[in-house]
């Protein structure tokens, strides 16, 4: 019933756990009002119906298949990258880039884990950061906003720097954490 063992979140997945528990819970109704027994169907239909509910919880960013572990990424130009981590812990590194180099949009995407975003004192970045399920942070003397509270389906967007942007960073975990830091070169 899952796409390609990739995700618990799409619409189809969901309606697919939806469907399965009805059909066994109505075998099960269906048996009762016969004067049977239906224990082996109440079983499933409790089983699916725990996979119900994990589905539908499930936010739908976290991709199950691809690289795990421990990412660090430098990018040292911008050409419309991308980065994916299907989980564990990513670091965005832009020390690399100096300002001229620095335009464009750099996409980075952590399905279950943490997202961390270093830009540089003399770089200005605009980060539109979204979390499925969990919590978007900076942390830099001045931040109008240090920790988000976090919850379900959390976006921020953040310059960071002074100036008008030239590099926008789309940064999106399903659950866990963006952290988005301020360094000096």
């Amino acid at each position: 019933m899952l796409t390609r063992g990739t995700d618990l979140g799409t619409v189809a997945d969901r309606l697919g756990w939806v469907a399965a528990t009805a059909v066994v819970a109505l075998g099960a109704l269906v048996a009762g009002l016969l004067g049977r027994r239906a224990v082996a169907a109440g079983a499933i239909a409790l089983v699916l119906a725990a996979g119900t509910a994990v589905a539908a919880a499930f936010p739908t960013d976290v991709a199950l298949t691809g690289p795990h572990g421990n990412a660090r990424w430098q990018p040292t130009t911008v050409a419309s990258q991308s980065y994916d981590l299907s989980s564990g812990t990513a670091r965005l590194d832009l020390a690399a880039l100096t300002p001229q180099q620095a335009t464009g949009t750099l996409t980075s995407h952590v399905g279950a884990g943490e997202l961390r975003i270093v830009v540089p004192d003399d770089l200005t970045v605009r980060v539109r950061a979204q979390v499925g399920a969990g919590q978007i942070s900076s942390g830099w003397p001045g931040d109008p906003w240090e920790v988000d509270d976090g919850g379900l389906g959390r976006t921020r967007t953040v310059t960071v720097g002074t100036g008008t942007p030239t590099l926008t960073v789309d940064a999106r975990v399903g659950l866990g954490v963006i952290t988005i830091e301020r360094t000096t070169r």
